[in-house]
């Protein structure tokens, strides 16, 4: 957030809770037990909404006045540099193991032109063009009125009958703009207000077990249902976990400001575990194995994050340069 704005803390413990919940998720091989499916279902259902309802919120939140070129400039250092750089990186590293290391998006030479307009060194980072193409829109919704349409827009965008195409993760960008503008609008008001109630934050979270249990696999047309329950339970959560300082400042903070170093490298960092796991035949023990590659998928890109950060290279690599 911009220094010259009052930074909310609940919504930084949002974004470091979503991107432990996001390295979880990324794991799920096909001897994984019945338990720990479920609550790979449960983290999909609203994680990545989450990301982007943040995402929209701290945009209104630190909205100012400049030119398109300039906030495109800035948003482009900040996500398109990282995904290029992180994209050839992961590439390279995939090309050079090809045939030792198992994945799930194999890669060849061409890939390195293909990530220019799809996300081809891993699926996941559909959300760096998908919010790309988020921030390229919104900056033409000026005021409230504006951007309530907007996001009215995005409701009916999300439920057009139209199937988008792949290129520039368009597909993805028509089912996740509702949830970035959802977070815009709500910026409006006092998110504070929203969660000073101590009896509507217990609430939140039966909420999203009801509405998971209800909706969850009635398809497309109840996702939002749940995905927006789950928002306000993660956000619910934040408030409470807001209260701990020495989980705050310690844990929850770095978290979130290395939050999109760790979206961007976590898969690398994961792969490696696996097959190391997979050299220690470790399969067998399977909350062993799904401890040390979350762990490795949460802590290594955080590492890296904080060793790099110093050096000018470094910045321009994380997009904060």
């Amino acid at each position: 957030m911009e220094k010259n704005q009052q930074r909310i803390y609940s919504l930084d413990i949002a974004k470091a809770l979503c991107i432990v919940l996001v390295v979880v998720g990324h794991f799920n091989p096909d001897n994984a037990p019945a338990w720990w499916k479920c609550i790979n279902q449960i983290i999909y259902s609203f994680h990545m909404p989450l990301f982007l309802f943040v995402s929209g919120y701290v945009y209104r939140h630190t909205l100012r006045k400049q030119s398109y070129s300039a906030f495109m400039e800035k948003k482009c250092r900040r996500l398109a540099v990282p995904y290029l750089i992180t994209s050839a990186i992961i590439i390279s590293i995939k090309l050079l193991s090809h045939g030792n290391v198992q994945t799930s998006s194999p890669v060849t030479p061409f890939s390195f032109v293909e990530m220019l307009y799809l996300p081809a060194a891993g699926y996941f980072l559909w959300f760096v063009w998908a919010l790309l193409l988020m921030f390229a829109i919104v900056w033409f919704a000026k005021g409230k009125k504006a951007r309530m349409a907007l996001l009215v827009a995005s409701v009916a965008l999300y439920y057009l009958p139209i199937d988008f195409p792949d290129l520039f993760c368009l597909r993805q960008f028509k089912m996740m703009m509702l949830y970035f503008m959802m977070g815009v609008v709500s910026a409006e008001s006092d998110l504070k207000k929203i969660f000073s109630c101590a009896w509507a934050n217990i609430v939140y979270i039966p909420l999203f077990g009801f509405a998971f249990y209800l909706w969850a696999d009635m398809g497309d047309n109840y996702v939002p249902i749940v995905a927006v329950t789950g928002i306000l339970m993660v956000l619910a959560i934040s408030k409470w976990l807001e209260k701990l300082q020495f989980v705050k400042h310690s844990i929850l903070l770095p978290l979130s400001a290395a939050s999109y170093t760790i979206y961007l490298y976590h898969t690398t960092f994961m792969g490696f575990a696996k097959a190391f796991c997979a050299k220690l035949h470790l399969a067998a023990h399977f909350e062993l194995e799904a401890c040390l590659v979350v762990l490795c998928g949460v802590v290594c890109p955080l590492l890296l994050h904080w060793a790099i950060k110093r050096f000018r290279v470094g910045k321009i690599m994380l997009g904060l340069g």
